[in-house]
């Protein structure tokens, strides 16, 4: 018998177990799925620790970190599945325009959705919410600088 040589994780002075960092993923997508939004936070961020994450642990973990409301993380997350192509691109995109208006980045949101809407990436039958979104970020954005302009 032949021992099979297995990638060893190593981080600092720290051999992480066989199957450690899958466990911890597995652990943080059953904890997502219960509403458990603290504990899956802490999952899917010891388990990055070691490894980078796969598009469905990133997108777990960018949910949970919106319900903790965890809005620059999230964004974070965001931007870094948009970087390496994720094939939950509308979902994505609609959490990263939610936090967006969290933020209150409302310019960013309006030309994001105009820009969208040019290149016909999104589905036909999200083109009118995310129309009504734009018009909704552009009077949300009027409104704020009429107020600035007033208090001024």
């Amino acid at each position: 018998m032949t021992k099979r040589k297995r990638h060893v994780i190593k981080h600092d002075n720290v051999v992480v177990f066989p199957g450690a960092v899958q466990t911890l993923i597995r652990e943080g997508h059953m904890f997502a799925e219960n509403f458990q939004y603290e504990k899956a936070v802490a999952s899917f961020e010891k388990a990055f620790v070691y490894e980078a994450g796969d598009e469905f642990a990133l997108s777990a973990y960018a949910f949970a970190l919106y319900e903790l409301k965890d809005y620059s993380k999230t964004k974070d997350v965001c931007e870094q599945l948009f970087s390496m192509g994720t094939s939950f691109y509308v979902e994505i995109m609609e959490l990263y325009i939610t936090v967006c208006m969290q933020l209150k980045e409302y310019h960013q949101v309006e030309s994001l959705i105009s820009t969208l809407l040019e290149e016909n990436v999104l589905p036909q039958d999200q083109i009118e919410k995310f129309e009504r979104l734009k018009n909704l970020n552009s009077e949300v954005s009027k409104n704020l600088e009429k107020k600035k302009m007033h208090n001024v």
